[in-house]
């Protein structure tokens, strides 16, 4: 079962890989420098022990945030990923 999420978390088996192979969509915060950015996420990844199996650039227009889709081996992981750099309101 797919679990139902916001707009700016997609989650979905991602193609060409393994069929346990979970992704998760992240949008860069726009007061975030790229290479500050990248380099967050790459320490995560390390304190983790997580090396995501493809990270990739989606597709972006002029109204929306450019989107990254990380995909990772198992569901834990693409959690962990989630509930620290999917956006939260409030």
């Amino acid at each position: 079962m797919t679990p139902a999420l916001p707009q700016d978390r997609a989650w979905s088996p991602a193609a060409g890989l393994s069929r346990t192979t979970m992704s998760v969509r992240i949008a860069k915060p726009p007061e975030v420098a790229l290479g500050e950015w990248m380099s967050q996420l790459r320490s995560w990844f390390d304190r983790h022990g997580i090396e995501p199996n493809r990270f990739q650039t989606q597709p972006r227009s002029t109204s929306r945030p450019e989107f990254y889709e990380v995909s990772f081996r198992d569901a834990t992981q693409a959690d962990l990923f989630a509930a620290e750099f999917t956006t939260r309101s409030g």
